[in-house]
């Protein structure tokens, strides 16, 4: 009876980890308490707040004698923390392989998966345990996959330790891919490992011209992770086209222009890259590198040659491309470069159109400074106004009229400025939720119908379909605006 009560109380005794005296002993390696503990009619599976018993800590801490122990005394081999774990998984993942032999000894699962579905073996690839790993991979299952659809092979590229791919013998899956479509062979390249690449291409005979979900090929993935001594490697020993295209003809400087690795750009056109290669859409990497805002690279890439008169397949131009997100810098430096600042996309727009419609106003002055056409309509007869009234861009209506655009003018429907100003309504929704004050408040074109007034806009206009300002805005409920109509006079 009284050793019970001296076991209960031992368990009692817990840490703010809920660790008991038998976890601390455990842990620290302590066989002469530990035994005592055990002695005392302890529960070896006793477990701390994230349930780990203190087999999982002796394993972890690589204390042979203490796991020796515990196993001995009937503690559970295949015992699960909270995040699914064994102690094999402890162990593996540290690199303890007597502790491994130990535990698979006494029955220990080698496939078992934790809540990653990671097995004590793929811990052991990626932490690059190479003793580990040659031990536990031939009884383990190779195309158990874990979450993301990585296998052991996977895991072992992405440790990135020398030699753990060599512990893999020829006729091991090398294409299985993971939920996004890569091969470990990929990963390598991605990640830099040189010695996984050399390993899968010479000894496991891995397929180098294998393609990803997305058509990507080996020098895409190498441009992606910025691995130049891959990249090199992959076209000087391997014969990789420089100017490979992926699903959407995006070579490997279409992508480093996406992700603005100048460095990688840089090395890309050492090796021949094609500056005017173009994508499914017609864009070339200046054209990519515009639209984002990478002023850097835009200037290098002018500077290598990149034409920065080139069209997309709808027309737009470099300049286009940069405006619309309102990419100042960019803008201006490329009409130092004498591009055509008129030049219109396939449905008519301008620089200044795409401007005025996403409310760049700082690019709109930069334009119309310049000398852009404030009055070029587009093919639905809509001047740059129109676009900066209708979506409500008071800030560019304001800068527009100031610059002299005609307040009056027609598109071809007939409507004017000010008819998009007082007809159009916000949307009811902004990232799912509903703003209930957004039907009858909208201060953006509101602003822009009172700017408009002012500078005697024509209220009495009317368009294709015999319709007022006025009356639009009436059909639109529009209350608000019907009023200021009514009530403000031009200065």
């Amino acid at each position: 009876m009284r050793s019970t009560q001296r076991g209960e109380e031992s368990i009692e005794k817990r840490d703010i980890t809920g660790w008991t005296g038998l976890h601390r002993n455990a842990a620290r390696g302590n066989v002469f308490l530990l035994d005592r503990l055990l002695d005392n009619d302890i529960d070896p599976d006793t477990r701390d707040l994230v349930g780990q018993t203190a087999l999982h800590l002796a394993c972890q801490a690589g204390k042979i004698d203490t796991a020796t122990i515990l196993t001995r005394q009937g503690a559970d081999v295949n015992a699960r923390a909270r995040n699914g774990s064994t102690p094999l998984h402890y162990a593996a993942r540290e690199g303890f392989i007597s502790i491994v032999k130990l535990l698979v000894e006494f029955g220990a699962e080698f496939d078992a998966m934790d809540s990653a579905r990671m097995t004590p073996a793929m811990w052991a690839a990626l932490e690059g345990q190479k003793d580990v790993l040659s031990y536990l991979w031939k009884n383990t299952n190779p195309n158990l996959r874990d979450k993301g659809g990585r296998t052991m092979l996977h895991h072992a590229v992405l440790g990135g330790s020398c030699g753990t791919i060599g512990v893999f013998e020829k006729g091991i899956d090398t294409e299985v891919r993971d939920h996004q479509g890569r091969t470990p062979l990929q990963l390598a390249a991605l990640h830099g490992n040189e010695d996984a690449l050399s390993t899968l291409d010479t000894e496991l005979k891995a397929d180098m011209g294998a393609m990803d979900d997305k058509g990507h090929q080996l020098l895409h993935f190498a441009a992606l992770g910025g691995q130049l001594i891959i990249m090199s490697k992959l076209v000087s020993t391997f014969n990789a086209d420089v100017n490979c295209v992926d699903e959407h003809c995006e070579t490997p400087l279409h992508l480093v222009a996406r992700a603005g690795k100048e460095t990688v750009m840089e090395a890309l056109m050492k090796l021949k890259a094609n500056l005017e290669a173009r994508n499914k859409g017609g864009e070339t990497p200046l054209m990519i590198a515009c639209f984002l805002g990478r002023i850097k690279m835009v200037k290098r890439l002018v500077v290598l040659g990149a034409n920065t008169d080139t069209l997309t397949n709808i027309r737009s131009s470099t300049l286009i491309q940069a405006a619309w997100h309102g990419h100042r810098k960019v803008v201006a430096y490329l009409m130092t470069k004498g591009v055509n600042q008129d030049s219109q996309s396939e449905t008519g727009w301008t620089a200044l159109h795409v401007a005025a419609m996403n409310g760049r106003r700082h690019v709109v002055k930069l334009l119309i400074a310049a000398g852009a056409k404030k009055e070029m309509p587009d093919d639905d007869g809509m001047t740059p106004l129109h676009h900066a009234a209708k979506n409500g861009h008071s800030a560019v209506t304001r800068v527009l009229l100031m610059a002299g655009a005609d307040k009056d003018a027609k598109d071809n429907a007939g409507m004017t400025p000010l008819h998009y100003a007082a007809k159009e309504t916000r949307p009811h929704y902004m990232g799912g939720v509903i703003e209930e004050t957004w039907e009858t408040e909208d201060p953006g074109r509101e602003r822009s119908v009172r700017l408009l007034l002012k500078v005697g806009a024509d209220r009495n206009s009317v368009n294709n379909g015999e319709r007022t300002a006025r009356e639009l805005a009436e059909e639109a409920g529009k209350q608000r605006v019907v009023e200021m109509l009514d009530t403000i006079q031009a200065k």
